[in-house]
């Protein structure tokens, strides 16, 4: 187990370092942007990638199988490695008073980890099921906007997620975004153990 463990630590590395070198410049240039959180989405989408590069089918295939917990654990350990390193890189580069932007660096891995396994192994396309995990997270966003306009009428307007205080619409967002990060971990979960007794 721990043997297998590390060769999948090994085999994690080079989509780890892309992790933290592609959002590098977002995050030194981030004031010539127009204070924009592009490091944000570069950090979200590299650790998307880095997720579904570990569920390809190729990988998957490789003998000996890992087992479901233990490529989860793995690909857990990477993410929120590479969750504190964008922290820190943004703290020390960037801005160090600004404690929102690690907030949702450490948000995103939920997603990322849940979400993108399934709809990789659904799609057996790395590219695609970034692109699709992305929509379906955005996806969430629109039904907290909805559950918004359902409560306060369609003329409230607000609509922004405050970080610092959540409201209803961050509140609606973040349970849509658990439960359907949840459900597809678990759906995940029962397509690669399938994935491998068919192997």
């Amino acid at each position: 187990m721990t043997a297998s463990l590390s060769s999948e630590l090994r085999g994690i590395l080079p989509a780890f370092l892309i992790c933290i070198l592609i959002p590098l410049p977002a995050i030194v240039f981030w004031r010539q942007l127009g204070g924009e959180p592009i490091a944000h989405f570069c950090f979200f989408a590299c650790c998307m990638s880095l997720v579904a590069s570990r569920f390809r089918r190729k990988v998957i295939s490789q003998q000996p199988p890992l087992l479901w917990h233990a490529k989860i654990l793995a690909v857990g350990i990477a993410l929120l490695s590479a969750a504190i390193i964008f922290s820190l890189l943004w703290l020390t580069l960037a801005d160090g008073h600004d404690v929102v932007t690690p907030f949702i660096a450490f948000q995103s891995l939920v997603p990322a980890l849940c979400i993108v396994p399934c709809i990789t192994l659904a799609t057996r396309k790395p590219a695609a099921a970034v692109v699709l995990s992305g929509f379906l997270v955005g996806c969430m966003k629109m039904i907290a906007g909805i559950v918004v306009n359902l409560v306060y009428g369609w003329n409230y307007g607000h609509h922004e997620l405050p970080w610092t205080a959540p409201n209803l619409m961050l509140w609606a967002f973040w349970a849509a975004t658990a439960i359907l990060s949840v459900s597809l971990l678990f759906l995940g979960a029962n397509k690669y153990r399938a994935q491998l007794g068919r192997s």
